[in-house]
């Protein structure tokens, strides 16, 4: 199947009303006009399931976070443009097996400034803020029937490019974050009727990866390495054992 979408949607405006607020206020609404084309296909007998589209996106009055001087400042950006591709693949060639993996790209640009805060660091042509340039998961799992019960070994990998936190996008330091890889891993036991029970282990973050999902700015930064990070992933690994139970109906 081939497909074409063209979409409007809008967010309302809003305030913002915080004591230290130096953003815009009111806040307008946001505009977003979304085009899409794409692919959708089955093959090897339907276990195998491929999708992939273009997408483009132009934004006008995105709402979002800066930093004015440490404090975060909710503004109108007057236009982006985010365009990109996403591909997905699905893989089942029997009971026991299931492999999914994907892949996106975003490549972003400020393109217009208009009436835009002058407090504001963003430029034409600048890249989106928290805007990775790729973005990728793997997902493989494998059941093992042990009689009327089942044990399941899965591995998930996420991986996204680095981003800029700010509009300064320069080499100063903390304004650009790293790639970051995540590994997980799960081991889980099924039992009893209709696999009511199960029983996991499982590791999240095994590459032990520290990330900023956002960093903010203080005063005489970033010259200064002044900043707060708000914390995805705090750089190691996170181990755990759950136990479920399903006692709702067949």
């Amino acid at each position: 199947m081939v497909f074409l979408s063209i979409a409007d949607g809008f967010k309302g405006g809003s305030y913002d009303n915080r004591a230290l607020a130096t953003g815009d206020d009111p806040i307008a609404p946001e505009y977003l006009t979304a085009y899409e084309i794409g692919y959708k296909g089955t093959f090897a007998n339907d276990t195998l399931q491929f999708t992939a589209a273009y997408y483009f996106y132009d934004w006008e009055d995105l709402q979002l976070f800066e930093s004015y001087g440490g404090i975060p400042a909710l503004v109108n950006l007057p236009g982006i443009e985010i365009s990109g591709i996403e591909a997905e693949i699905k893989w089942a060639p029997n009971d026991r097996w299931y492999v999914q993996g994907a892949i996106g790209t975003a490549d972003s640009e400020v393109v217009d400034i208009t009436g835009l805060n002058p407090l504001s660091a963003a430029e034409i042509g600048q890249e989106v803020t928290n805007t990775p340039d790729v973005t990728a998961n793997l997902l493989a799992s494998y059941t093992i029937p042990m009689g009327n019960n089942s044990l399941g070994l899965s591995l998930n990998y996420r991986y996204q490019s680095s981003m800029y936190y700010t509009f300064v996008q320069t080499n100063a330091v903390r304004d650009e974050s790293s790639d970051y890889g995540f590994l997980n891993a799960r081991v889980d036991f099924a039992f009893g009727d209709d696999g009511r029970y199960n029983v996991a282990l499982w590791g999240k973050n095994l590459t032990e990866e520290f990330a900023c999902s956002s960093v903010i700015w203080g005063p005489g930064a970033p010259a200064q390495g002044n900043y707060s990070c708000e914390v995805s992933a705090y750089g190691e690994a996170l181990y755990g054992l759950t136990f479920e139970a399903n006692f709702g109906g067949s």
